[in-house]
């Protein structure tokens, strides 16, 4: 089984090649589909914003690469090793783990639900074009399940 860096590499490297119109999210989202994980999973373990995922998550990745999906992650410059825009991060921690982390699940879950309502009642009420916005709805909508799954999966999904 490889390593967590080089799997990290390697899925990063196929998250880029993947991503559409510059947007990385889309590789991450693609990358996650190919494996069978959830695009969250895919981003956080490649940025390493996260504790590592799950000994199975981890063989689910490791056999993804071995299988010939993909080849030995190339040289990449600094530019594309960065995963998300530099104005979101200080440092190694992105704004939304910093945000996540300040915050019990149940708050988290609202503070998602309020951007996505947020990001698309405006998709078409701005100068920018739409799918800016809805890529943004995307992205929240998905750390929104995530953390509705965890709360479940933790035995708390009362509320």
């Amino acid at each position: 089984m490889l390593n967590n860096n080089e799997i990290k590499l390697q899925l990063n490297a196929l998250a880029i090649e993947h991503a559409q119109g510059g947007r990385i999210t889309g590789g991450f989202s693609k990358v996650a589909d190919s494996i069978g994980v959830d695009y969250a999973t895919v981003k956080h373990f490649i940025q390493g914003d996260i504790k590592t995922p799950t000994p199975a998550t981890l063989q689910k990745f490791s056999d993804y690469l071995a299988n010939g999906s993909a080849s030995v992650a190339p040289k990449l410059s600094k530019q594309k090793q960065i995963a998300a825009p530099e104005h979101y991060r200080q440092g190694q921690i992105e704004c939304i783990d910093a945000i996540r982390e300040s915050m019990t699940p149940y708050d988290f879950a609202g503070y998602c639900k309020g951007n996505v309502i947020k990001y698309t009642w405006r998709a078409h009420n701005h100068n920018e074009v739409p799918l800016v916005h809805l890529n943004k709805a995307a992205d929240y909508l998905r750390w929104w399940i995530e953390t509705e799954a965890q709360i479940v999966e933790a035995g708390d999904g009362s509320n």
